[in-house]
Formats: C-alpha cells, structure tokens, sequence
C-alpha cells in the first residue's frame, strides 16, 4: 500500500514514504532547496 499520493492533477503518483512524496512535490513546485557550496557556483537542485 502506497498511502501518500500527489494531489496534483493529472499525476498518479504514490510513495509508501511521505518523504519521498515531499522530494516528488518539488518537480511541480520547482523549489529547488539546496544549492552547490562551490564558491563562484549558483546551482540549485530539487533533491
């Protein structure tokens, strides 16, 4: 059983973890929380 399913629509994903779910939110959000320490470097990833 996969009890935490997006609820964005027109996805039907699902995650047995609800932080798995929170990692998959961000790829229809486009929050990307961590970015690269390298001085000179702005990149920011989602996960």
């Amino acid at each position: 059983e996969k009890p935490h399913k997006c609820t964005f629509e027109g996805c039907c994903k699902a995650y047995t973890r609800l932080e798995n779910l929170k990692t998959h939110l961000r790829s229809h959000t486009g929050e990307k929380p961590y970015t690269c320490e390298y001085p000179g470097c702005a990149k920011a990833f989602s996960n």
